[in-house]
Formats: structure tokens, C-alpha cells, sequence
């Protein structure tokens, strides 16, 4: 009888309708192309303060020693803190891609106690 309990739940569970599918495109920590062209916003700061407002707020207090903002940084180039993403245009931006403290310091090294923003540029034509 348990046995027979225990195939009804599973099955129900998978019987219940489809996971809601989440594309990579539309990925938590990353704003693409497409979802820029959607919004009428000038800077980068505004497209995240829309769409990711939470990568903005910083997480927790950090030490003296720590980090005082989060990591900006443009096609993998350092530009500093939250506020440079106030002069970056969106023209130029493919991807917006929002890095945890964990993984912006296995990416950059240490420093990123509060994360990091990496913003993407489309190629120049040349």
C-alpha cells in the first residue's frame, strides 16, 4: 500500500502541468538586448533600477578593509562603483549580466564583496 502511495504522489507531481520554463535569455542575472529595446530609458542605471532593481542594494555591511560599492565593469574593463552605470548609454549595450559576490571574485579576484555588473558593448563595425 505505501509502495503503491508513493507511485500515486509522483505521479500526480508530474501530472500537476509543465515547470515553468525559463529561457537562458531570460535568466535572473542577465538583461538582454531585446528586453533593453523595450524600455525608453538612457543610462544603464535606469534599464537595472527598472528590470533588477535588487542588484543595486547592497547586500550587507561590509568591513573597513571591504569593498565600499559594487563592481562596474564595461566589456571586462574596471569602471567603478553603482553610479558609472549612470553614463553608460544603452545604444551600445548587448548584455547587462549581474555577478554575486562568490562569482565576481572567482571572475576578477578579491575586492567584490557586494558583486559585480558586468555590462557588454555590441562590437564596433569597422
Amino acid at each position: 500500500m505505501r509502495h503503491f502511495l508513493a507511485v500515486a504522489l509522483v505521479l500526480s507531481a508530474a501530472c500537476a502541468g509543465p515547470r515553468e520554463y525559463r529561457p537562458v535569455s531570460e535568466s535572473r542575472n542577465i538583461i538582454t538586448r531585446a528586453q533593453l529595446r523595450e524600455y525608453a530609458a538612457s543610462s544603464a542605471f535606469e534599464v537595472i533600477q527598472r528590470l533588477r532593481p535588487q542588484w543595486l542594494r547592497l547586500r550587507e555591511e561590509q568591513s573597513l578593509d571591504g569593498p565600499d560599492d559594487l563592481a562596474v565593469y564595461v566589456d571586462n574593463a574596471r569602471m567603478g562603483g553603482r553610479e558609472s552605470l549612470r553614463f553608460i548609454t544603452v545604444d551600445a549595450v548587448e548584455y547587462i549580466q549581474y555577478y554575486d559576490a562568490a562569482a565576481a571574485t572567482l571572475r576578477w579576484g578579491m575586492g567584490h564583496g557586494y558583486g559585480a555588473i558586468l555590462v557588454s558593448t555590441v562590437p564596433a563595425l569597422e
